[in-house]
């Protein structure tokens, strides 16, 4: 994978032909929109990512799966959808609701 300056680890080149999971960290803010059209691309190649994040909006759209995480402790996990429909996560972290 091209290294776009936005933070995509593989490890090695053994490694990097069919990555297990991918870890991804978002240190381009103006890259947001590009790096989530990335991500989404390379989910539909069965990789699992693994995705830390704080735009919570964006994220959910693009989850299978997603996990709530407040003073190190998981306190709401679920589908992507799940988890967007959610009155606390809409309240908490989307501004809504």
């Amino acid at each position: 994978m091209k290294n776009t300056g936005i933070g995509v680890h593989r490890g090695s080149r053994r490694s990097a032909a069919r990555p297990a999971i991918v870890c991804i960290v978002v240190l381009a803010p103006l890259l947001v929109d590009e790096l989530f059209a990335k991500i989404a691309d390379i989910a539909k190649q069965n990789v699992t990512i693994l995705l830390v994040e704080q735009k919570v909006a964006h994220a959910l759209e693009i989850a299978e799966r997603g996990y709530i995480l407040e003073t190190g402790r998981t306190v709401l996990s679920g589908t992507g959808k799940e988890l967007r429909e959610s009155e606390y996560v809409q309240r908490s972290y989307l501004g809504t609701g």
